[in-house]
């Protein structure tokens, strides 16, 4: 049923929030570190766990549920496969 009403199950994505009303919306700030992280590896030399370490050094906030964590080598990865 609630399929059915259009509602998304599962947790929201990487560069998503979820308003008061429980809609899903991409948030831009979110989006824009994801675009960062995206264009920094596209540079080349960067491996997951140098770029997760070099986010950290700079004080780059995660994203996600678990916002505010430490950068891992397993969410650099996600960050670089989410489309938006």
């Amino acid at each position: 049923a609630v399929r059915e009403r259009g509602t998304k199950l599962g947790a929201p994505g990487m560069v998503e929030r979820v308003g008061p009303d429980g809609v899903r919306a991409v948030d831009p700030q979110k989006l824009a570190v994801v675009r960062a992280i995206q264009a920094r590896y596209a540079e080349g030399g960067w491996s997951l766990r140098r770029l997760a370490a070099a986010l950290n050094a700079e004080g780059v906030p995660t994203l996600g549920p678990k916002a505010g964590a430490r950068w891992h080598a397993t969410t650099v990865r996600i960050a670089l496969a989410t489309a938006a």
